[in-house]
């Protein structure tokens, strides 16, 4: 299928036609050739349907001209469900309406861009869910998971989507829109197209009951091709259960009505540990057959895994066994919970060493929790070699699992692929991932050798290669070999019913080609890429290597409260402000680089602008992915031939405007208040002028920190030594804030100094300007580095200097000195709790009455830069042992200053975009003051505040009075 049309023109005459946005630039057809899984196509153009009539209309545009179109959501299958060389339907853009919802929560219809978990947020409201629970649901929306027909961890109870879809408003093939639900005939349809396909599953399906249910695995858990089991009985169509899994190959959602289920009054846990494999494999029937909701795998490997990289759970993941079954049960109250916890661990006694049971809520959140924290650290290796998802998503007869275990070690033993398992034992499925460089031809036949001996193995024991991750590209080719030859022929004759000329989605599901498995890999570009010379002291290899690391799993498209990546992607909800797609772009540069055909560098520096430095994504990508170094290393390319814009320009010297600004206080403080001036600003340097300046003492406090050391006594025995590193803010802004500082490390016995230093070039280094950088710290090296050297600590009240002066200091400097600094480097309250630790009687020193904020209400909001140096729970916690203070932590995301961005003008919106989930909280609190260790969330918060807050660093409640 093809169409002699450019790009652009097809582009142009789609924008004519619909309301939404229409992308055919390089850019945004790179961001959507990837996925969660291993291929890559690109697509011609990629539209963002507003509405219905823009989904008709772009299906419409794509039959009269011959173009494939497919429908995508979160983009978080791993089987290339969604990629199309043809139009791509982002339906989560702007499609997520609940449109309505019953008196009794009973059932809800929804837009198809509507994310799962928001959906279950608003049914809590009736004490409603949507029981299917895939592990993606974070960030799956209701269309995809629909498409896929997903199940999840509670399978056992749930089963499938199609169990709960109760009507699908689909976009035809021709464009023709209907409304179909289970039980329908074809005088139920009143359009023509509907009647057509109505008739056809009739005419195909209902003589062919028998072999449909004759045909299907005796595994529970299998949702591979299309949902043709009890598509048709007695007469009537089930369309809703027949469409659900069809990945868009049979019509596109634009309206999806689905039930609801109670959410569990009273549900507990309980973990079994076995010695062995065998012991495991055959305590699942009983489980199961015990009525269980949910049975999960986690073997010895994963679970020391997350035991050596998160403590919170060593108290609760046995590392001394070869396997763990978390099991739950639910009831209407908590005893008839425990009676039936209590019947299973009797009837596994014989076989489990050990049963623990978990009947309070926290711990069971903290359970379920450890297990999708693990599973991400598979991916967190370092080699060439990556955890490909391939045989992941085989199941088989839950009473069958030992046999298929076992031969699964016997495959991994002749094709040499490390094994850890995880998974849903309940129903058969174990999640497997075998690692591999799919950039070597040899490793690409091993993982069709892999596949083909493991579905093999798979259909031996009654299963199935697809139980809920859907067949896409990756399994298409091997539907025919589970089915048989007359199966797959009535698969494809469903196929051409709904769709005769092949343009929904063609080659997932109904696939001919017995290599599309190892085709249209998405590792071949990068694989091409030339390692060039790095800016930053990052090899290039290694800097390739973490560009592939990414896996497109979209978790930096959630937007869950209590997680932050990606800020940029919350205030735009664009794709190309994903993690992912910024991955996704740098790869494509590097890939063109070597090919002499590059990208052009302005538009790439524009998008690659929408990363902030934030640093989330290198705590919460399940990957790893540190993006903001690829992209300072990016920037840093790019700006040997782009130069630098005027506001970067302005915020990489902003040392020099502050000592300018200084060095007239208060004069200077009234001329920046002034709104011509702040036009004219704007107007010539791009800063924001609607954004105060903050308020400019006179003089350094670098310069007057001396004698103001020298006005107190000297610390008798001192109990550390430290350099106060200042910072800019406290320099320049704020002379109260570096008094508070050297006032309470006074008190707590340290002797302290402040040498000569420059604020941390953090703009220089996030700008790419790392000459500039490199040059701050070589000065602040020469004057702060010999005291490193003697042992003193380098103190900064400042998060973002903690983090370029620690942290980021390798990929700048790698001299000994500079090594010596980053390691001696620490953030003033973690340094305070670290000194408390050591030594107790230190927190007398530091106590301070409550009575002077009685009455008053005191949040706390965690800065971006705090969260890669330590817990920011923290704080809080310290100021409550100090002072007895209770404060409230807002933990509501970036503030949307981030860093120096929400300065320049043009990123006026996207800083109120992000702030506004802060904003929010802090309406919702009303506190009289909000804590923050950064001077750039102080701005923000202050201007995002309706009435006065009092926004003070945490130090200053442990300061005396002046």
């Amino acid at each position: 299928m093809t169409t002699t049309k450019t790009v652009e023109t097809i582009g142009s005459e789609l924008a004519g036609r619909l309301s939404g946005d229409v992308r055919v630039d390089v850019f945004h057809r790179l961001a959507y050739s990837v996925d969660a899984s291993i291929y890559r196509l690109m697509p011609q153009c990629v539209v963002m349907p507003r509405e219905e009539a823009d989904v008709i209309a772009a299906v419409r545009y794509a039959a009269e001209n011959a173009i494939p179109i497919a429908a995508r959501g979160a983009g978080s299958g791993v089987a290339g469900e969604s990629l199309t060389e043809g139009i791509v339907l982002d339906v989560r853009r702007y499609m997520t309406q609940i449109l309505q919802t019953a008196e009794d929560g009973s059932w809800v219809c929804v837009q198809p861009g509507v994310v799962l978990d928001d959906l279950n947020r608003h049914l809590a409201k009736w004490g409603r869910k949507i029981g299917p629970d895939p592990s993606s649901g974070n960030r799956a929306v209701i269309g995809g998971v629909v498409a896929n027909n997903a199940t999840g961890a509670h399978s056992l109870r749930y089963g499938f989507i199609c169990d709960h879809v109760q009507m699908l408003r689909t976009v035809l093939a021709d464009g023709t829109v209907c409304d179909f639900r289970n039980g329908m005939r074809p005088e139920d349809c009143l359009e023509a197209a509907g009647r057509r396909v109505l008739e056809g599953c009739l005419e195909l399906l209902g003589p062919n009951e028998h072999l449909i249910a004759q045909a299907q695995p005796a595994t529970k858990r299998n949702r591979c091709a299309y949902t043709l089991n009890g598509a048709v009985t007695g007469g009537v169509v089930n369309m809703a259960r027949l469409l659900s899994g069809s990945e868009g190959t049979l019509g596109i959602f634009t309206q999806i009505t689905l039930k609801t289920v109670p959410v569990e009054k009273a549900r507990g846990l309980v973990q079994f540990e076995f010695d062995n494999f065998e012991m495991m494999a055959r305590a699942v029937p009983i489980i199961v057959e015990s009525g269980a909701d949910a049975c999960e795998l986690m073997d010895k490997t994963l679970a020391t895994m997350a035991r050596d990289a998160f403590p919170q759970y060593r108290d609760i993941l046995p590392v001394d066994c070869a396997a763990t079954l978390l099991v739950e049960h639910s009831g209407p109250d908590m005893q008839t919970v425990q009676d039936k916890i209590a019947a299973t661990i009797k009837a596994t006694a014989s076989l489990a060493r050990q049963a623990t049971q978990y009947l309070d809520a926290s711990r069971q959140a903290l359970l379920w929790k450890s297990r999708k924290d693990a599973v991400p650290l598979l991916n967190r290796g370092s080699g060439q070699a990556h955890p490909l998802a391939f045989i992941e998503d085989v199941s088989v007869d839950y009473r069958r699992l030992d046999a298929y275990i076992a031969g699964l070690e016997k495959i991994s033993t002749t094709t040499h692929f490390p094994t850890a398992y995880y998974g849903h034992a309940g129903d058969g499925e174990l999640h497997i991932r075998p690692y591999l460089d799919l950039r070597k031809a040899e490793d690409i036949a091993v993982m069709r050798q892999i596949a083909e001996e493991v579905f093999s193995l798979a259909w031996s024991l009654g299963g199935s290669i697809s139980g809920e991750h859907g067949d896409g590209l990756l399994r298409a080719a091997f539907i025919r070999q589970q089915y048989g030859d007359v199966y797959y022929d009535l698969l494809k004759r469903v196929k051409s019913l709904f769709d005769p000329n092949g343009i929904l989605n063609p080659g997932k599901i109904i696939n001919d080609d017995p290599d599309v498995m190892i085709k249209h890999l998405r590792v071949e570009s990068l694989a091409a890429a030339t390692p060039f010379a790095t800016v930053l002291h990052l090899e290039p290899e290694a800097f390739r290597l973490q560009v592939e690391q990414c896996n497109g799993c979209g978790v930096c498209l959630a937007t869950a409260p209590g997680t932050r990546m990606c800020p940029v992607f919350r205030g735009t909800s664009e794709e190309l402000a994903t993690t992912r797609a910024k991955a996704n772009l740098i790869g494509a540069w590097m890939a063109a680089e070597s090919s002499g055909q590059p990208l052009d560098d302005a538009q790439l520096k524009q998008h690659l602008a929408l990363c902030v430095n934030c640093k989330m994504c290198s705590i919460e990508c399940p990957a790893g992915v540190d993006m903001s170094r690829l992209i300072i290393e990016a920037r840093a390319q790019l700006a040997k031939h782009t130069g630098f814009t005027a506001p970067e320009l302005a915020l990489i010297h902003n040392r020099w405007l502050s000592l300018l600004a200084c060095t007239f206080a208060p004069l200077s403080n009234w001329v920046l208040q002034q709104a011509l001036l702040r036009w004219l600003t704007e107007k010539t340097i791009g800063l924001d002028r609607n954004r105060p300046l903050p308020h400019f003492e006179r003089g350094s406090f670098v310069r007057r920190a001396g004698a103001l050391l020298a006005e107190w006594s000297p610390v008798e025995s001192p109990v550390d030594r430290a350099v106060y590193f200042v910072d800019s803010f406290a320099n320049y802004n704020d002379h109260r804030l570096g008094r508070a500082v050297l006032d309470v490390l006074h008190r707590a016995g340290v002797e302290v100094v402040v040498p000569p230093q420059r604020p941390a070039p953090m703009p220089a280094f996030v700008y790419g300007d790392i000459k500039r950088a490199r040059q701050d710290l070589a000065y602040t090296l020469r004057r702060v580095g010999p005291y490193a050297a003697m042992g003193y600590r380098v103190v900064c009240s400042e998060p973002s200097a903690a983090l370029c002066l620690g942290p980021e200091m390798d990929l700048i400097d790698t001299s000994q000195a500079a090594y010596t600094l980053s390691h001696q480097t620490t953030e003033l309250m973690a340094y305070l709790s670290e000194l408390i630790s050591d030594h107790p009687d230190i927190s007398d020193r530091l106590k301070m009455p409550a009575e002077a904020y009685a009455n008053k209400r005191i949040a706390y909001h965690a800065p971006c830069h705090l969260k890669p140096l330590r817990d920011t729970a923290l704080t809080p916690q310290l100021l409550h042992d100090l002072c007895g203070l209770d404060v409230y932590d807002l933990n509501s995301g970036c503030c949307g200053l981030a860093g120096t961005a929400g300065m320049q003008a043009k990123n006026r919106d996207l800083s109120a975009a992000i702030g506004q989930t802060l904003k929010s909280a802090i309406d919702a609190y009303r506190p009289d003051i909000i804590l923050t260790e950064c001077a750039a969330c102080k701005m923000q918060i202050e201007t995002l505040c309706d009435r006065h807050v009092e926004v003070i660093h945490p130090v200053s409640l442990l300061t005396r009075p002046d």
